[in-house]
């Protein structure tokens, strides 16, 4: 997209919300994730209480948190670089966060509390997502996007552009 649509300044794709266990100091509880791109808080707005929004997201085992999250799990400690331990697959793992962004607006369609880098040594951790039954192959590949078009491009122009990049 980047490539082929001169009028396209960056996109971001996001999961749907995926339920996974989260350990941090011994106890574990069920959250809810979105994977999304690094890209996501250059396209998105989401102001941010720590981190770099060029370079979170971007390593594998890397995690932005809301700033109900950091709260909830490191009080009023600055949580950037810290770990929380995140079960995948068939082990937890430690994934460190790199971004604090405030609480998401009610309001908005995209409602997460915890961002995982969608990089492939990532996703690929998810052994029960992919064997689940239920997931086909249409919908391991089907992501909500989210393009960002450069200042000048005039949106309705777009649509005959990205219906034949569809194709």
């Amino acid at each position: 997209m980047l490539e082929d649509l001169p009028e396209v300044e960056s996109f971001t794709r996001f999961s749907f919300p995926v339920d996974k266990f989260v350990k941090y100091q011994g106890t574990a509880q069920q959250e809810s994730f979105m994977f999304a791109d690094s890209s996501l808080f250059r396209v998105f707005s989401f102001p941010l209480a720590y981190g770099n929004p060029t370079s979170a997201l971007t390593q594998p085992n890397s995690v932005a948190i809301s700033e109900r999250i950091a709260q909830k799990y490191f009080g009023k400690d600055n949580p950037l670089g810290q770990t929380l331990n995140i079960r995948l697959g068939d082990k937890f793992e430690p994934y460190e966060v790199t971004a604090v962004y405030e609480n998401i607006p009610s309001g908005s369609t995209i409602q997460t509390d915890f961002f995982l880098s969608m990089h492939k040594q990532t996703l690929g951790k998810d052994k029960a997502y992919m064997a689940n039954p239920d997931v086909t192959l249409w919908y391991v590949s089907s992501f909500q996007t989210y393009v960002l078009l450069k200042e000048n491009a005039v949106a309705n122009r777009m649509d005959k552009k990205l219906a034949s990049f569809r194709a």
